[in-house]
């Protein structure tokens, strides 16, 4: 049975294997859809949004072969750029210069385009996103000069200007260790650590939820770090943090209690976070890293506009933007086939990565 396969997946540690053997193994997944007489078919609704990307590599990047090979976007990318159709909605996941030029140059329209350059270089820049949001009582302290630093309450979380996966932060648990560290030029910004009950990633298409996961950090670093382990000193990710995912479906945010926040309907509160961020940053697909402290109060750690790509996740966010764009429903063959290839790659992420499906997750999708 689907149901008892995934449910023992899901209960038992998971074995994340050799990459090459990773990228071996997805090259057998089939996304070819045919009709009756056996002949290829591209569902009607399919390739109607691009997915504007600035390189992508069948041999090292499993995320964008996923995308490409179940052709449920027009992947644009340097090899294809002058294939870019600018009447078709366009998800801007490449370099902000780039897209720049070529809406200087006609060859995207500005209408439909999601994601712009302007808006996007905020987002990227860690600095930039504190100094455009001010001080908002949901974002955490921050300060940019080691001087302003010390004058934080410690615990204190240090960034550089340049990471991810969590890559170079470093928390002082006092002020003494911020000023013996040898290397503060590196770090960006410098921010008061929140004690972490939860932590979740919700993915955003305007004001709709097309994802939201639960991250639980899965290693002592990970936990120090998050606020969840024992003091370990001045302690530097110089590798990317582990955590295991749980998925949940978007409206589960609604009624699990652990995201009931400071008494308020979660998502009303949510709503209102994301409405005062795209106010001042009215970016239509985004991913938000919140916090949860031990008074269910919800923090903004962080967004991202080009976050990592699930395909269960890019499906959502075609849907979205299809039904943003034209004004409708993907047509119910198009929609069968979505789901389809979301069940696939559940199934094979599954058996790679460290994700644990919600049980209502598990009965949507596999029944």
């Amino acid at each position: 049975m689907w149901h008892q396969r995934y449910i023992q997946k899901n209960t038992t540690p998971m074995k994340i294997f050799n990459f090459q053997e990773f990228l071996n193994e997805s090259a057998t997944l089939e996304y070819i859809f045919r009709d009756e007489d056996g002949k290829q078919i591209l569902p009607k609704d399919f390739r109607k949004v691009q997915l504007l990307i600035d390189s992508y590599d069948y041999e090292t990047d499993y995320s964008f072969k996923f995308i490409i090979g179940h052709s449920i976007y027009k992947v644009i990318s340097p090899v294809n750029r002058k294939e870019i159709d600018p009447e078709l909605p366009i998800l801007n996941f490449a370099m902000n210069s780039t897209v720049q030029e070529m809406l200087d140059k006609g060859v995207i329209k500005k209408e439909n385009l999601y994601n712009h350059p302007k808006d996007k270089t905020i987002s990227v820049s860690k600095k930039r996103f504190h100094q455009t949001m001010g001080n908002q009582s949901y974002i955490p302290k921050t300060v940019f000069e080691v001087k302003d630093a010390l004058k934080l309450e410690f615990p204190v979380i240090a960034k550089p200007a340049v990471g991810h996966s969590g890559i170079g932060i470093t928390k002082f648990n006092t002020p003494a260790e911020l000023k013996a560290y040898k290397d503060l030029d590196s770090f960006q910004l410098f921010s008061e650590a929140i004690s972490i009950e939860n932590e979740i990633r919700v993915v955003y298409f305007k004001d709709e939820v097309v994802a939201f996961m639960l991250r639980e950090p899965s290693d002592e670093k990970s936990k120090f770090l998050q606020g969840k382990a024992k003091s370990m000193g001045s302690e530097k990710a110089s590798s990317k943090l582990d955590f295991v995912y749980h998925i949940c479906l978007p409206e589960e945010i609604n009624y699990l209690p652990d995201f009931q926040f400071t008494g308020i309907d979660s998502m009303s509160e949510l709503k209102g976070i994301i409405a005062s961020i795209r106010k001042k940053i009215p970016l239509e697909f985004l991913t938000l890293d919140i916090a949860i402290d031990n008074k269910r109060k919800p923090w903004i750690i962080e967004i991202n506009t080009e976050p990592g790509i699930s395909g269960v996740m890019m499906a959502n966010v075609y849907d979205a933007i299809f039904r943003d764009f034209y004004n409708r429903e993907l047509d119910s063959s198009s929609k069968k086939c979505l789901e389809e290839i979301e069940l696939k790659l559940i199934g094979f992420t599954l058996q790679h990565d460290k994700y644990v499906l919600s049980p209502k997750f598990i009965q949507k999708y596999i029944g």
